[in-house]
């Protein structure tokens, strides 16, 4: 695939061919099973894209278009969010969230498990990783999160059932985006 839009094209062709390419990139990154590279690969490409041709005005990166919101799955428990308005799964938000927002969306889906009413848990399992700063080695905290969907393990066993959910660019966590029916909280 390349990243060059024709120049032999009339400005006009130039630029809707240019804004074809960075809706396909950003497709591309968005879709973790046809990713090839990161999605962060893709959203560099669409970015560089997206200032050759002078296209800032004309769309925005998904990144760029999200908003911090205030999100519930179930009514009662309130989380902390950043969302993209737009990208809607049946009409349900896609949200990712803060490291500490996972970990109370965690404590809830556990307790809910708890009660037999929770089907999907979400699991943080905290470690330590050895960074090189300053010619120094130290070691920092660390956090693997986990999204287990316990209604398939009878048939697909415990590591088809499992997810791990990795930080996106900004340390944020996109969980249940397109499987859960998340909404806006009203305050």
């Amino acid at each position: 695939m390349t990243d060059k839009v024709p120049n032999n094209e009339p400005p006009q062709n130039r630029t809707d061919a240019a804004l074809r390419r960075v809706k396909k990139l950003l497709a591309l990154a968005d879709d973790p099973a046809t990713r090839p590279i990161s999605a962060g690969d893709y959203r560099e490409k669409a970015r560089e894209i997206i200032k050759l041709h002078g296209l800032e005005s004309a769309i925005a990166l998904p990144e760029e278009r999200q908003s911090k919101i205030r999100v519930t799955v179930d009514g009662a428990n309130v989380y902390d969010a950043w969302v993209d308005l737009s990208n809607r799964w049946n009409g349900w938000l896609s949200p990712s969230f803060p490291l500490e927002e996972v970990r109370r969306l965690a404590e809830h889906t556990q307790e809910e498990m708890q009660t037999g009413y929770q089907i999907d848990t979400i699991h943080v399992v905290d470690g330590y990783q050895w960074a090189q700063e300053d010619h120094m080695t130290q070691r920092r905290p660390a956090a693997v999160v986990l999204h287990v969907r316990w209604d398939y393990i009878a048939d697909q066993g415990p590591k088809e059932v499992t997810t791990i959910v990795p930080p996106d660019e900004r340390d944020r966590y996109s969980i249940g985006g397109w499987e859960w029916t998340w909404q806006q909280v009203k305050d």
